[in-house]
C-alpha cells in the first residue's frame, strides 16, 4: 500500500513547516479587520471556503473526513437549468476532484502507479472509456457527457486519489468514524420522528426522512451499505472505550433503521449478506458467480422468448399503493404492488430499447428521455407518468440500455473480478485488522449489487462513494500482500543462499 514517493500526509503543497493553529488565527484576524473596514459580517461567509482550502493544503485526509461526515447530512437541491445537486457533499466532492487533478498533474512523474496497472483498475478504465464512447453517441449527447463527467469525479475522488491519501487502515478509521457520527445522529432523529409523528407507520415513512433523504429507499440503502463498516470498526475498537460503546449502539440502531425504512431490497440484501460472508470465507466466490450469471441468463432468456413476459402483466385496478407493510409484502408476491409493477413496466420498455440499440445503447442518462415510446400499455400503472423523472430501477438493465451490451459486459466483468480478488486477498492476509476491512469492503459491494437489481444508486452521493472506495480497499490490500509475499520469498532465497 506504500510506494517510494509516500509521505506522512498528502496536501496540495508541502506545508510540513506551517502550524495550522497559527494559520487559523491569522485568517481570523484578517477576517475581523475586514469586517470592521466594511462594517458588516459578510467576510465571515468565506470561512467554509477557507476551511476547505486549509484542509487541502495541510492534509487531504481531514478533507475526506469532512466529506464523509457530510454525506448523511446532505440534501438534494434543484438548481436553475434543471440541475440537481446534493448539497453540500457534492460541492466538496467537486472541490476534491479539482484538487486531485492539480495534484496528479504536479506529481505525475513521481508517483508509484502500481495500482494503475492492476487488473481491476484496468477494467475500471475500460468501463469508463466505454461510457465516454456511449456518451458521445447518445441520443442527447449533453446528458451523456454530464454523466461521464460525474462518473469521473466519483472514480478520481473515491478510487484513484485514496491510493495516495490513505496509507493504512488507520486512515480509513478516521473517515468512517466521521461518517458514523453524523449517520448515527441522523438515524436517531429519523427514528424518533418516525415514532412520535407517525407511530412507526409505513404510510408516513417518507415524510420523516426529510430533509436528509429523498425517500425511504435511499435511507434504507445507505444504512445497509454502510453496516459492514460499522462491524469492522467495532471489531477493531478497544473494548470499553467510548467508540466501542457508540459502535455497539449502532450495531443495533442501524439494522433497526433498515427494517423501519420498510425498504424491501435493503432488508433482503442484509439478510443475503450473511450467506455471502460464508461464501467468501469458504472460497466459493467463483462457483457462486457462475451459478448466479447462468441463472440470470436462463431467466431472462426464458421470459423474453415467445413474449412470455406478458404473463407478468398486472391488473390495472388492483395495482395500487399500499399503506401497510404486511399488505405490501403480500401484494408484491401477488404482483399487485404498484412500485414493483411500475418497475416491470419500465423493464419491459428497457428490453425493447435494448433490442433496437444493442451495441452503443441510447447513451448515459438518456433512458428517461427515450423510454416512453417503448412501453406497453398492458403493464401501465397509476404512477407511469413518472413526474419525478426516475430511472429504470435496475442498474444492470439500465447499463445495457444506455451503454449497450458491451457496457453491461464491462461492468459485470469489473464486479466479478473485484469479488475474485477480494476472496484471494482475504486468504492471503495475516493481519486481523486487514481481514476485517476486506470483509467489510467485500460485503458492502455485495449489498450494493443486490440493491442494484431493484434500484439505480451507484451514481448517487449516498451509495456511490462506498462502491468505489470499497473497490479501492480491495485493490490496495491485494497490492500490499503481493508485495509482502514477494518480500518474504526474496528473504527466504537470500537466507538459503550459501
Amino acid at each position: 500500500m506504500t510506494g517510494p514517493h509516500d509521505q506522512k500526509s498528502i496536501g496540495f503543497f508541502d506545508t510540513s513547516r506551517i502550524n495550522p493553529a497559527v494559520f487559523a488565527i491569522m485568517a481570523l484576524l484578517v477576517l475581523s479587520v475586514s469586517s470592521v473596514i466594511f462594517e458588516n459580517f459578510y467576510p465571515f461567509l468565506i470561512i467554509p471556503v477557507m476551511a476547505v482550502a486549509a484542509l487541502s493544503f495541510f492534509d487531504l485526509r481531514w478533507l475526506y473526513a469532512l466529506l464523509f461526515f457530510l454525506i448523511p447530512l446532505s440534501t438534494e437541491m434543484d438548481l436553475p437549468g434543471g440541475v440537481n445537486l446534493d448539497f453540500p457533499d457534492e460541492v466538496l466532492m467537486l472541490s476534491i476532484y479539482l484538487i486531485a487533478l492539480l495534484w496528479f498533474a504536479h506529481h505525475l512523474f513521481q508517483l508509484d502507479l502500481t495500482w494503475f496497472y492492476h487488473p481491476v483498475s484496468l477494467l475500471l478504465l475500460i468501463h469508463f472509456l466505454w461510457i465516454f464512447i456511449a456518451a458521445i453517441n447518445a441520443e442527447i449527447p449533453l446528458y451523456g457527457i454530464k454523466f461521464f463527467l460525474s462518473k469521473s469525479w466519483y472514480i478520481i475522488v473515491f478510487f484513484a486519489l485514496p491510493f495516495f491519501v490513505f496509507k493504512s487502515t488507520v486512515n480509513y478509521k478516521i473517515i468512517f468514524h466521521a461518517f458514523f457520527i453524523s449517520l448515527g445522529i441522523v438515524v436517531l432523529i429519523v427514528t424518533v420522528r418516525h415514532w412520535i409523528e407517525q407511530d412507526f407507520s409505513f404510510a408516513g415513512v417518507n415524510y420523516v426522512m426529510g430533509p436528509f433523504f429523498r425517500n425511504h429507499v435511499t435511507y434504507g440503502s445507505i444504512l445497509a451499505v454502510s453496516f459492514p463498516f460499522v462491524v469492522w470498526l467495532w471489531r477493531i475498537s478497544r473494548k470499553g472505550s467510548f467508540a466501542s460503546v457508540w459502535l455497539s449502539f449502532l450495531l443495533i440502531l442501524i439494522p433497526a433503521g433498515v427494517y423501519l425504512s420498510f425498504t424491501r431490497a435493503a432488508i433482503g440484501a442484509m439478510v443475503l449478506a450473511i450467506g455471502f460472508a460464508f461464501i467468501l470465507q469458504w472460497r466459493l466466490i467463483k462457483p457462486t458467480i457462475i451459478i448466479a450469471l447462468t441463472g440470470a441468463v436462463i431467466f431472462v432468456g426464458t421470459i423474453v422468448t415467445e413474449n412470455r413476459y406478458l404473463i407478468f402483466a398486472p391488473q390495472y385496478e388492483k395495482t395500487i399503493t399500499h399503506t401497510d407493510f404486511d399488505n405490501l409484502i403480500d401484494a408484491t408476491v401477488k404482483l399487485e404492488d404498484i412500485s414493483t409493477m411500475e418497475r416491470v413496466y419500465r423493464w419491459v420498455a428497457g428490453f425493447h430499447m435494448l433490442a433496437e440499440k444493442p451495441l452503443l445503447g441510447f447513451g448515459p442518462s438518456n433512458f428517461y428521455s427515450s423510454y416512453k415510446s417503448y412501453t406497453i400499455n398492458k403493464f401501465r400503472t397509476y404512477v407511469s407518468d413518472n413526474p419525478e423523472q426516475s430511472g429504470m430501477h435496475n442498474y444492470f438493465l439500465m447499463t445495457a440500455v444506455e451503454q449497450g451490451i458491451p457496457g453491461l459486459v464491462f461492468f459485470i466483468a469489473l464486479v466479478v473480478i473485484v469479488f475474485v480478488y477480494a476472496e484471494k486477498v482475504l486468504h492471503m492476509c495475516d493481519e486481523k485488522k486487514d481481514r476485517f476491512l476486506i470483509f467489510a469492503a467485500s460485503t458492502c459491494l455485495f449489498i450494493i449489487m443486490v440493491l442494484q437489481t431493484m434500484n439505480d444508486l451507484i451514481e448517487t452521493d449516498k451509495v456511490g462513494p462506498f462502491f468505489f472506495i470499497s473497490i479501492c480497499i480491495i485493490v490496495q490490500m491485494h497490492i500490499k500482500y503481493m508485495r509482502k509475499r514477494k518480500s518474504e520469498i526474496h528473504q527466504n532465497i537470500t537466507e538459503t543462499e550459501p
